[in-house]
Protein backbone atom coordinates (compact mmCIF):
# COMPACT_ATOMS: atom_id res chain seq x y z
CA UNK A 1 0.00 0.00 0.00
CA UNK A 2 2.94 2.36 0.61
CA UNK A 3 3.69 2.70 -3.12
CA UNK A 4 0.24 4.18 -3.75
CA UNK A 5 0.72 7.57 -2.09
CA UNK A 6 -1.89 10.31 -2.16
CA UNK A 7 -0.71 12.93 -4.73
CA UNK A 8 0.17 16.40 -3.46
CA UNK A 9 -2.16 18.11 -5.93
CA UNK A 10 -5.18 16.04 -4.83
CA UNK A 11 -4.98 15.69 -1.03
CA UNK A 12 -8.76 15.39 -0.75
CA UNK A 13 -8.53 11.85 -2.17
CA UNK A 14 -7.08 10.81 1.20
CA UNK A 15 -10.29 11.94 2.94
CA UNK A 16 -11.23 15.34 4.39
CA UNK A 17 -9.79 16.07 7.83
CA UNK A 18 -11.92 16.92 10.82
CA UNK A 19 -12.06 20.65 11.65
CA UNK A 20 -10.33 21.55 14.92
CA UNK A 21 -13.43 23.39 16.19
CA UNK A 22 -15.56 20.25 15.73
CA UNK A 23 -12.89 17.91 17.09
CA UNK A 24 -12.82 19.86 20.37
CA UNK A 25 -16.52 19.06 20.96
CA UNK A 26 -16.25 15.29 20.51
CA UNK A 27 -15.68 12.53 23.05
CA UNK A 28 -12.76 10.10 22.57
CA UNK A 29 -15.20 7.41 21.43
CA UNK A 30 -16.71 9.69 18.78
CA UNK A 31 -13.24 10.69 17.59
CA UNK A 32 -12.30 7.03 17.31
CA UNK A 33 -15.38 6.33 15.15
CA UNK A 34 -14.62 9.28 12.84
CA UNK A 35 -10.94 8.31 12.57
CA UNK A 36 -12.01 4.81 11.49
CA UNK A 37 -14.10 6.27 8.66
CA UNK A 38 -11.22 8.61 7.70
CA UNK A 39 -8.80 5.66 7.51
CA UNK A 40 -11.36 3.84 5.35
CA UNK A 41 -11.49 6.87 3.03
CA UNK A 42 -7.69 6.91 2.87
CA UNK A 43 -7.69 3.27 1.73
CA UNK A 44 -10.33 4.08 -0.89
CA UNK A 45 -8.19 7.01 -2.03
CA UNK A 46 -5.16 4.75 -2.45
CA UNK A 47 -7.38 2.41 -4.47
CA UNK A 48 -8.25 5.33 -6.75
CA UNK A 49 -4.53 6.12 -7.16
CA UNK A 50 -3.91 2.49 -8.17
CA UNK A 51 -6.74 2.60 -10.72
CA UNK A 52 -5.46 5.92 -12.08
CA UNK A 53 -2.00 4.46 -12.70
CA UNK A 54 -3.38 1.42 -14.53
CA UNK A 55 -5.80 3.59 -16.50
CA UNK A 56 -3.04 6.01 -17.55
CA UNK A 57 -0.79 3.16 -18.69
CA UNK A 58 -3.58 1.56 -20.72
CA UNK A 59 -4.48 4.88 -22.36
CA UNK A 60 -0.85 5.46 -23.39
CA UNK A 61 -0.60 1.92 -24.72
CA UNK A 62 -3.87 2.24 -26.60
CA UNK A 63 -2.80 5.59 -28.06
CA UNK A 64 0.33 4.01 -29.47
CA UNK A 65 -1.55 1.09 -31.04
CA UNK A 66 -4.49 3.08 -32.47
CA UNK A 67 -4.23 3.90 -36.12
CA UNK A 68 -5.62 7.00 -37.83
CA UNK A 69 -9.40 6.97 -38.20
CA UNK A 70 -9.99 4.55 -35.30
CA UNK A 71 -11.97 6.38 -32.64
CA UNK A 72 -13.81 3.40 -31.11
CA UNK A 73 -13.55 3.58 -27.28
CA UNK A 74 -12.05 0.51 -25.66
CA UNK A 75 -14.64 -1.34 -23.56
CA UNK A 76 -12.06 -2.26 -20.89
CA UNK A 77 -10.95 1.36 -20.53
CA UNK A 78 -14.54 2.56 -20.25
CA UNK A 79 -15.31 -0.10 -17.62
CA UNK A 80 -12.22 0.81 -15.59
CA UNK A 81 -13.08 4.52 -15.73
CA UNK A 82 -16.65 3.82 -14.59
CA UNK A 83 -15.30 1.70 -11.72
CA UNK A 84 -13.25 4.74 -10.64
CA UNK A 85 -16.39 6.89 -10.75
CA UNK A 86 -18.26 4.43 -8.54
CA UNK A 87 -15.40 4.40 -6.02
CA UNK A 88 -15.36 8.23 -6.04
CA UNK A 89 -19.09 8.20 -5.29
CA UNK A 90 -18.50 5.83 -2.34
CA UNK A 91 -15.71 8.13 -1.09
CA UNK A 92 -18.01 11.17 -1.22
CA UNK A 93 -20.84 9.24 0.46
CA UNK A 94 -18.54 8.43 3.37
CA UNK A 95 -17.75 12.16 3.77
CA UNK A 96 -21.44 13.00 3.88
CA UNK A 97 -22.05 10.18 6.37
CA UNK A 98 -19.31 11.58 8.62
CA UNK A 99 -20.99 14.99 8.46
CA UNK A 100 -24.38 13.43 9.32
CA UNK A 101 -22.92 11.57 12.32
CA UNK A 102 -21.53 14.80 13.78
CA UNK A 103 -24.47 17.07 12.94
CA UNK A 104 -26.20 16.23 16.23
CA UNK A 105 -23.61 18.35 18.09
CA UNK A 106 -24.72 21.57 16.37
CA UNK A 107 -27.68 23.76 17.17
CA UNK A 108 -30.26 24.56 14.49
CA UNK A 109 -28.58 27.80 13.38
CA UNK A 110 -25.16 26.17 12.97
CA UNK A 111 -26.77 23.23 11.12
CA UNK A 112 -27.90 25.69 8.44
CA UNK A 113 -24.31 26.93 8.17
CA UNK A 114 -23.01 23.34 7.94
CA UNK A 115 -25.51 22.51 5.17
CA UNK A 116 -24.12 25.37 3.05
CA UNK A 117 -20.46 24.35 3.55
CA UNK A 118 -18.52 22.63 0.76
CA UNK A 119 -16.34 19.64 1.61
CA UNK A 120 -12.71 20.30 0.71
CA UNK A 121 -9.52 19.34 2.58
CA UNK A 122 -11.60 19.71 5.75
CA UNK A 123 -14.88 17.93 6.44
CA UNK A 124 -16.79 21.16 7.03
CA UNK A 125 -14.67 23.39 4.76
CA UNK A 126 -11.47 25.30 5.52
CA UNK A 127 -13.33 28.49 6.39
CA UNK A 128 -15.83 26.84 8.74
CA UNK A 129 -14.21 28.28 11.88
CA UNK A 130 -14.29 31.85 10.58
CA UNK A 131 -17.89 31.55 9.38
CA UNK A 132 -18.87 30.03 12.73
CA UNK A 133 -17.35 32.99 14.60
CA UNK A 134 -19.04 35.46 12.26
CA UNK A 135 -22.41 33.75 12.79
CA UNK A 136 -21.97 33.89 16.57
CA UNK A 137 -20.94 37.57 16.41
CA UNK A 138 -24.02 38.30 14.28
CA UNK A 139 -26.28 36.56 16.82
CA UNK A 140 -24.72 38.54 19.67
CA UNK A 141 -25.21 41.82 17.81
CA UNK A 142 -28.82 40.91 17.03
CA UNK A 143 -29.52 40.17 20.72
CA UNK A 144 -28.01 43.49 21.77
CA UNK A 145 -30.15 45.39 19.27
CA UNK A 146 -33.33 43.52 20.16
CA UNK A 147 -35.57 45.07 22.83
CA UNK A 148 -35.53 43.14 26.12
CA UNK A 149 -38.73 41.28 27.07
CA UNK A 150 -39.72 40.00 30.51
CA UNK A 151 -38.88 36.33 30.89
CA UNK A 152 -41.33 33.73 32.20
CA UNK A 153 -38.82 30.87 32.24
CA UNK A 154 -38.44 28.84 35.41
CA UNK A 155 -34.69 29.07 35.03
CA UNK A 156 -34.59 32.85 34.65
CA UNK A 157 -33.23 33.13 38.21
CA UNK A 158 -30.07 31.34 37.04
CA UNK A 159 -29.26 33.86 34.27
CA UNK A 160 -27.23 36.71 35.77
CA UNK A 161 -26.93 38.45 32.41
CA UNK A 162 -30.67 39.35 32.26
CA UNK A 163 -31.38 43.04 32.77
CA UNK A 164 -34.44 42.31 34.87
CA UNK A 165 -34.83 39.63 37.48
CA UNK A 166 -36.70 38.98 40.69
CA UNK A 167 -35.20 38.11 44.02
CA UNK A 168 -36.60 36.67 47.18
CA UNK A 169 -35.49 36.74 50.77
CA UNK A 170 -38.14 34.39 52.22
CA UNK A 171 -39.37 30.94 51.10
CA UNK A 172 -38.07 31.43 47.55
CA UNK A 173 -40.99 33.70 46.48
CA UNK A 174 -40.88 37.05 44.73
CA UNK A 175 -41.00 40.09 47.02
CA UNK A 176 -38.86 42.65 45.27
CA UNK A 177 -38.09 43.61 41.65
CA UNK A 178 -34.83 45.20 40.54
CA UNK A 179 -34.02 46.79 37.22
CA UNK A 180 -30.52 47.51 36.00
CA UNK A 181 -30.34 49.76 33.00
CA UNK A 182 -26.57 50.17 32.65
CA UNK A 183 -24.39 47.02 33.06
CA UNK A 184 -21.25 49.12 33.23
CA UNK A 185 -22.42 51.00 36.29
CA UNK A 186 -20.62 50.19 39.55
CA UNK A 187 -23.98 49.94 41.32
CA UNK A 188 -24.97 47.20 38.88
CA UNK A 189 -21.89 45.14 39.82
CA UNK A 190 -22.58 45.57 43.54
CA UNK A 191 -26.24 44.53 43.19
CA UNK A 192 -25.32 41.63 40.91
CA UNK A 193 -22.82 40.24 43.42
CA UNK A 194 -25.40 40.68 46.18
CA UNK A 195 -27.99 38.85 44.11
CA UNK A 196 -25.64 35.95 43.41
CA UNK A 197 -24.79 35.62 47.10
CA UNK A 198 -28.47 35.64 48.03
CA UNK A 199 -29.20 33.04 45.36
CA UNK A 200 -26.45 30.70 46.61
CA UNK A 201 -27.69 31.16 50.18
CA UNK A 202 -31.24 30.34 49.14
CA UNK A 203 -30.15 27.22 47.24
CA UNK A 204 -28.12 26.06 50.23
CA UNK A 205 -31.20 26.43 52.42
CA UNK A 206 -33.44 24.49 50.05
CA UNK A 207 -32.00 21.01 50.59
CA UNK A 208 -35.17 18.93 50.34
CA UNK A 209 -34.37 15.78 48.27
CA UNK A 210 -37.40 16.20 46.00
CA UNK A 211 -36.66 19.82 45.04
CA UNK A 212 -34.49 20.16 41.91
CA UNK A 213 -32.76 23.55 41.68
CA UNK A 214 -31.32 24.98 38.45
CA UNK A 215 -27.59 24.51 37.91
CA UNK A 216 -25.96 27.80 39.05
CA UNK A 217 -22.76 27.52 36.99
CA UNK A 218 -19.20 26.33 37.60
CA UNK A 219 -17.82 29.35 39.50
CA UNK A 220 -20.91 29.70 41.70
CA UNK A 221 -20.81 26.01 42.61
CA UNK A 222 -17.15 26.25 43.65
CA UNK A 223 -17.97 29.34 45.73
CA UNK A 224 -20.85 27.47 47.40
CA UNK A 225 -18.47 24.64 48.34
CA UNK A 226 -16.01 27.14 49.86
CA UNK A 227 -18.80 28.81 51.83
CA UNK A 228 -19.68 25.38 53.19
CA UNK A 229 -16.12 25.24 54.53
CA UNK A 230 -16.85 28.32 56.71
CA UNK A 231 -15.07 30.74 54.37
CA UNK A 232 -17.39 33.76 54.40
CA UNK A 233 -15.35 36.71 53.10
CA UNK A 234 -16.29 37.43 49.51
CA UNK A 235 -12.85 38.66 48.42
CA UNK A 236 -11.13 35.56 49.83
CA UNK A 237 -13.48 33.24 47.92
CA UNK A 238 -12.93 35.11 44.63
CA UNK A 239 -9.17 34.83 45.02
CA UNK A 240 -9.43 31.07 45.68
CA UNK A 241 -11.65 30.56 42.61
CA UNK A 242 -9.12 32.52 40.52
CA UNK A 243 -6.58 29.78 41.26
CA UNK A 244 -8.26 27.73 38.51
CA UNK A 245 -7.52 28.72 34.92
CA UNK A 246 -10.33 29.50 32.51
CA UNK A 247 -9.63 26.34 30.51
CA UNK A 248 -9.83 24.26 33.69
CA UNK A 249 -13.15 25.88 34.63
CA UNK A 250 -14.50 25.07 31.16
CA UNK A 251 -13.56 21.41 31.63
CA UNK A 252 -14.96 21.29 35.15
CA UNK A 253 -18.20 22.99 34.07
CA UNK A 254 -19.13 19.90 32.06
CA UNK A 255 -18.48 17.68 35.09
CA UNK A 256 -20.46 19.86 37.50
CA UNK A 257 -23.41 20.09 35.13
CA UNK A 258 -23.56 16.28 34.88
CA UNK A 259 -22.99 15.92 38.64
CA UNK A 260 -25.82 18.40 39.37
CA UNK A 261 -28.23 16.42 37.17
CA UNK A 262 -27.09 13.14 38.73
CA UNK A 263 -27.82 14.46 42.24
CA UNK A 264 -31.10 16.07 41.02
CA UNK A 265 -30.10 19.44 42.48
CA UNK A 266 -29.84 18.14 46.06
CA UNK A 267 -27.18 20.43 47.57
CA UNK A 268 -26.37 18.11 50.47
CA UNK A 269 -25.49 15.29 48.06
CA UNK A 270 -23.69 17.62 45.64
CA UNK A 271 -21.36 19.20 48.19
CA UNK A 272 -21.13 16.38 50.76
CA UNK A 273 -21.56 13.11 48.84
CA UNK A 274 -20.67 9.67 50.09
CA UNK A 275 -18.20 7.41 48.32
CA UNK A 276 -21.09 5.35 46.91
CA UNK A 277 -22.59 8.40 45.17
CA UNK A 278 -19.25 9.29 43.58
CA UNK A 279 -18.68 5.71 42.41
CA UNK A 280 -22.21 5.51 40.98
CA UNK A 281 -21.65 8.75 39.08
CA UNK A 282 -18.31 7.58 37.65
CA UNK A 283 -19.86 4.21 36.74
CA UNK A 284 -22.66 6.02 34.89
CA UNK A 285 -20.14 8.01 32.86
CA UNK A 286 -18.09 4.84 32.24
CA UNK A 287 -21.19 3.13 30.81
CA UNK A 288 -21.55 6.03 28.39
CA UNK A 289 -18.21 5.10 26.83
CA UNK A 290 -15.87 7.62 28.50
CA UNK A 291 -12.16 6.81 28.65
CA UNK A 292 -9.86 6.78 31.68
CA UNK A 293 -8.48 10.29 31.01
CA UNK A 294 -11.97 11.86 30.83
CA UNK A 295 -13.13 10.07 33.98
CA UNK A 296 -10.00 11.31 35.71
CA UNK A 297 -11.00 14.90 34.85
CA UNK A 298 -14.44 14.25 36.40
CA UNK A 299 -12.76 12.91 39.52
CA UNK A 300 -10.43 15.91 39.80
CA UNK A 301 -13.39 18.28 39.45
CA UNK A 302 -15.29 16.50 42.25
CA UNK A 303 -12.19 16.60 44.47
CA UNK A 304 -12.30 20.39 44.25
CA UNK A 305 -15.77 20.64 45.87
CA UNK A 306 -15.86 17.52 48.08
CA UNK A 307 -13.57 14.92 49.67
CA UNK A 308 -15.33 11.69 48.67
CA UNK A 309 -13.37 11.45 45.40
CA UNK A 310 -10.10 11.09 47.33
CA UNK A 311 -11.16 7.73 48.80
CA UNK A 312 -9.06 4.58 48.37
CA UNK A 313 -12.12 2.88 46.84
CA UNK A 314 -12.25 5.53 44.09
CA UNK A 315 -8.52 4.92 43.45
CA UNK A 316 -9.23 1.23 42.97
CA UNK A 317 -12.15 2.01 40.66
CA UNK A 318 -9.94 4.20 38.47
CA UNK A 319 -7.29 1.45 38.27
CA UNK A 320 -10.02 -0.91 37.10
CA UNK A 321 -11.09 1.58 34.43
CA UNK A 322 -7.51 1.73 33.13
CA UNK A 323 -7.32 -2.08 32.93
CA UNK A 324 -10.63 -2.28 31.04
CA UNK A 325 -9.97 0.73 28.80
CA UNK A 326 -6.21 1.31 28.65
CA UNK A 327 -5.12 4.85 27.85
CA UNK A 328 -1.64 4.72 26.34
CA UNK A 329 0.48 7.59 24.97
CA UNK A 330 -0.76 8.94 21.63
CA UNK A 331 2.55 8.37 19.85
CA UNK A 332 4.96 5.44 20.12
CA UNK A 333 7.17 6.90 17.39
CA UNK A 334 7.58 10.37 15.94
CA UNK A 335 8.11 11.92 12.52
CA UNK A 336 11.40 13.26 11.20
CA UNK A 337 11.42 17.08 10.86
CA UNK A 338 13.62 16.74 7.76
CA UNK A 339 10.69 16.46 5.30
CA UNK A 340 8.94 19.49 6.81
CA UNK A 341 12.15 21.53 6.72
CA UNK A 342 12.53 20.69 3.01
CA UNK A 343 9.08 22.18 2.45
CA UNK A 344 10.08 25.25 4.51
CA UNK A 345 13.24 25.69 2.41
CA UNK A 346 11.11 25.63 -0.76
CA UNK A 347 9.22 28.71 0.54
CA UNK A 348 12.01 31.17 -0.18
CA UNK A 349 12.68 34.05 -0.78
CA UNK A 350 10.27 35.48 1.77
CA UNK A 351 9.33 38.65 -0.12
CA UNK A 352 7.73 36.59 -2.91
CA UNK A 353 5.46 34.54 -0.62
CA UNK A 354 1.74 35.13 -0.13
CA UNK A 355 0.55 36.10 3.35
CA UNK A 356 -0.83 32.60 3.87
CA UNK A 357 2.43 30.83 2.95
CA UNK A 358 4.45 33.32 5.01
CA UNK A 359 2.18 32.74 8.04
CA UNK A 360 2.22 28.93 7.76
CA UNK A 361 6.01 29.04 7.37
CA UNK A 362 6.31 31.30 10.43
CA UNK A 363 4.21 29.20 12.85
CA UNK A 364 5.78 25.88 11.74
CA UNK A 365 9.32 27.25 12.08
CA UNK A 366 8.65 28.80 15.51
CA UNK A 367 7.01 25.57 16.72
CA UNK A 368 9.96 23.44 15.57
CA UNK A 369 12.68 25.84 16.70
CA UNK A 370 11.22 26.65 20.13
CA UNK A 371 9.48 23.34 21.12
CA UNK A 372 6.77 25.46 22.74
CA UNK A 373 3.02 24.86 22.96
CA UNK A 374 0.66 26.48 20.47
CA UNK A 375 -0.82 28.55 23.31
CA UNK A 376 2.62 30.14 23.83
CA UNK A 377 2.84 31.06 20.15
CA UNK A 378 -0.55 32.81 20.36
CA UNK A 379 0.76 35.01 23.23
CA UNK A 380 3.78 36.46 21.38
CA UNK A 381 3.63 40.27 21.46
CA UNK A 382 5.58 42.65 19.24
CA UNK A 383 6.35 44.82 22.27
CA UNK A 384 8.11 41.82 23.86
CA UNK A 385 10.33 41.12 20.83
CA UNK A 386 13.88 42.46 21.20
CA UNK A 387 16.07 42.58 18.07
CA UNK A 388 19.83 42.43 18.58
CA UNK A 389 22.73 42.19 16.18
CA UNK A 390 23.01 38.45 16.88
CA UNK A 391 19.31 37.61 16.63
CA UNK A 392 15.89 37.96 18.26
CA UNK A 393 14.79 37.41 21.85
CA UNK A 394 11.11 37.03 22.84
CA UNK A 395 9.89 37.25 26.44
CA UNK A 396 6.39 36.58 27.80
CA UNK A 397 4.42 38.68 30.26
CA UNK A 398 1.11 36.75 30.11
CA UNK A 399 0.13 33.77 32.24
CA UNK A 400 0.90 30.56 30.32
CA UNK A 401 0.16 26.91 30.96
CA UNK A 402 3.67 26.45 32.36
CA UNK A 403 3.57 29.59 34.52
CA UNK A 404 3.82 29.15 38.29
CA UNK A 405 5.16 30.70 41.51
CA UNK A 406 8.96 30.98 41.52
CA UNK A 407 9.02 29.49 38.01
CA UNK A 408 10.70 31.55 35.27
CA UNK A 409 8.74 32.43 32.17
CA UNK A 410 9.95 30.86 28.90
CA UNK A 411 12.25 32.91 26.66
CA UNK A 412 12.57 32.29 22.92
CA UNK A 413 15.98 33.04 21.39
CA UNK A 414 16.45 32.85 17.61
CA UNK A 415 19.90 33.75 16.19
CA UNK A 416 20.32 34.99 12.61
CA UNK A 417 21.29 32.06 10.32
CA UNK A 418 23.50 33.95 7.88
CA UNK A 419 24.77 30.71 6.31
CA UNK A 420 21.21 29.22 6.06
CA UNK A 421 18.83 32.17 5.50
CA UNK A 422 16.05 29.87 4.24
CA UNK A 423 15.79 28.36 7.77
CA UNK A 424 16.25 31.59 9.74
CA UNK A 425 13.37 32.12 12.17
CA UNK A 426 14.50 35.63 13.10
CA UNK A 427 14.37 36.81 9.46
CA UNK A 428 10.92 35.22 9.06
CA UNK A 429 9.60 37.14 12.10
CA UNK A 430 10.99 40.47 10.88
CA UNK A 431 9.53 39.94 7.38
CA UNK A 432 6.16 38.99 8.88
CA UNK A 433 6.03 42.13 11.05
CA UNK A 434 6.82 44.31 8.01
CA UNK A 435 4.25 42.51 5.84
CA UNK A 436 1.43 42.87 8.39
CA UNK A 437 2.19 46.48 9.36
CA UNK A 438 -0.64 47.95 7.25
CA UNK A 439 -3.32 45.49 8.43
CA UNK A 440 -2.21 45.37 12.06
CA UNK A 441 -3.24 48.81 13.28
CA UNK A 442 -2.58 49.03 17.03
CA UNK A 443 -2.72 45.25 17.62
CA UNK A 444 0.27 44.08 19.70
CA UNK A 445 -0.12 40.31 19.35
CA UNK A 446 2.21 39.05 16.61
CA UNK A 447 0.21 36.40 14.74
CA UNK A 448 -2.89 37.63 12.88
CA UNK A 449 -5.56 35.83 10.87
CA UNK A 450 -5.04 35.59 7.12
CA UNK A 451 -8.51 36.67 6.00
CA UNK A 452 -10.40 39.89 6.69
CA UNK A 453 -11.24 41.16 9.22
CA UNK A 454 -7.68 40.64 10.49
CA UNK A 455 -7.51 39.97 14.23
CA UNK A 456 -5.24 37.97 16.61
CA UNK A 457 -5.20 34.28 15.70
CA UNK A 458 -6.49 31.89 18.33
CA UNK A 459 -4.69 28.73 19.42
CA UNK A 460 -7.14 26.64 17.36
CA UNK A 461 -6.36 28.63 14.19
CA UNK A 462 -2.60 28.33 14.72
CA UNK A 463 -2.99 24.57 15.25
CA UNK A 464 -4.80 24.35 11.91
CA UNK A 465 -1.99 26.27 10.17
CA UNK A 466 0.69 24.02 11.69
CA UNK A 467 -1.22 20.94 10.62
CA UNK A 468 -1.44 22.43 7.10
CA UNK A 469 2.35 22.81 7.08
CA UNK A 470 2.77 19.20 8.22
CA UNK A 471 0.46 18.06 5.42
CA UNK A 472 2.60 19.84 2.85
CA UNK A 473 5.64 18.16 4.38
CA UNK A 474 4.05 14.69 3.88
CA UNK A 475 3.57 14.01 7.61
CA UNK A 476 0.98 11.36 8.50
CA UNK A 477 -2.43 12.77 9.36
CA UNK A 478 -2.45 10.97 12.75
CA UNK A 479 0.07 13.51 14.09
CA UNK A 480 -1.53 16.63 15.57
CA UNK A 481 -0.05 20.12 15.72
CA UNK A 482 1.25 19.48 19.26
CA UNK A 483 3.47 16.69 17.85
CA UNK A 484 5.94 19.39 16.74
CA UNK A 485 6.93 19.51 20.42
CA UNK A 486 7.76 15.78 20.35
CA UNK A 487 9.52 15.97 16.98
CA UNK A 488 11.62 19.03 17.88
CA UNK A 489 12.84 17.83 21.29
CA UNK A 490 13.52 14.27 20.03
CA UNK A 491 15.45 15.55 17.00
CA UNK A 492 17.47 17.93 19.20
CA UNK A 493 18.37 15.06 21.55
CA UNK A 494 19.45 12.86 18.62
CA UNK A 495 21.59 15.74 17.33
CA UNK A 496 23.47 15.84 20.64
CA UNK A 497 21.73 18.76 22.36
CA UNK A 498 21.98 18.50 26.15
CA UNK A 499 18.95 17.61 28.26
CA UNK A 500 19.39 20.87 30.19
CA UNK A 501 19.16 22.92 26.99
CA UNK A 502 16.07 20.97 25.83
CA UNK A 503 14.45 21.38 29.25
CA UNK A 504 14.94 25.15 29.25
CA UNK A 505 13.66 25.55 25.68
CA UNK A 506 10.51 23.51 26.36
CA UNK A 507 9.93 25.20 29.76
CA UNK A 508 10.13 22.00 31.80
CA UNK A 509 11.11 22.09 35.47
CA UNK A 510 14.58 21.07 36.63
CA UNK A 511 13.66 17.66 38.09
CA UNK A 512 10.92 16.74 35.64
CA UNK A 513 10.96 13.44 33.74
CA UNK A 514 8.42 14.68 31.18
CA UNK A 515 10.87 14.51 28.26
CA UNK A 516 11.98 10.95 28.97
CA UNK A 517 8.45 9.70 29.66
CA UNK A 518 6.40 11.37 26.95
CA UNK A 519 8.45 13.31 24.39
CA UNK A 520 11.64 11.38 23.61
CA UNK A 521 10.33 9.19 20.79
CA UNK A 522 12.28 7.17 18.19
CA UNK A 523 11.86 7.76 14.46
CA UNK A 524 9.64 5.42 12.50
CA UNK A 525 11.76 2.51 11.29
CA UNK A 526 11.12 0.06 8.45
CA UNK A 527 13.39 -2.50 10.09
CA UNK A 528 11.70 -5.47 11.80
CA UNK A 529 13.11 -7.34 14.78
CA UNK A 530 12.36 -10.73 13.21
CA UNK A 531 14.79 -10.04 10.33
CA UNK A 532 17.73 -11.04 12.53
CA UNK A 533 16.73 -14.70 12.01
CA UNK A 534 17.69 -14.53 8.32
CA UNK A 535 21.11 -13.07 9.18
CA UNK A 536 21.75 -15.67 11.90
CA UNK A 537 20.51 -18.54 9.72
Amino acid sequence: MEKYKIPQNCKIVGGPKLNDEVEAMLTPLELKKDNFLLELQTLIGKGLVAIEKVLSNLIEKKRGETQEGENEPDADLVGLAEAGQIICLAHNTLSKHRQFQLSGHFNDKIKKLVAAQTIDLFLFGQDFGDKWKNAKALQTTARELQAAEPSTSKNSLGQASKKRWKTSMSKGKINQTRKFSNPRNNQFKTDRDSYRKEKRKRILEETAPNVENPYPGCSDLIQMSLERKTIQERGTIEIMVAAQSQNTLKQYNSTYSKWWDFCKGNIETILQPGVNEVLSFLKQQFDRGLQHSTLNVHRSALNLICDAGKSELVDRFMKGVFKLRPNFPRYEEIWDPDSVLKYIISLHPLNKLSLEDLTVRLVVLIALCSAQRVQTLSKIKISNIKVHSEGIEIIFTDILKTSGPKKPQPVMKFPFFKDSPELCVASNIIEYIDRTKLIRGTEDLLILTIKKPHHPATSQTIRRWIRRGLDRGDIDIKYKAHSTRHAATSAAFRAGTSIECIRQAAAWSEKTQTFNKFYNKPLRSEEFFVNYIKRVG
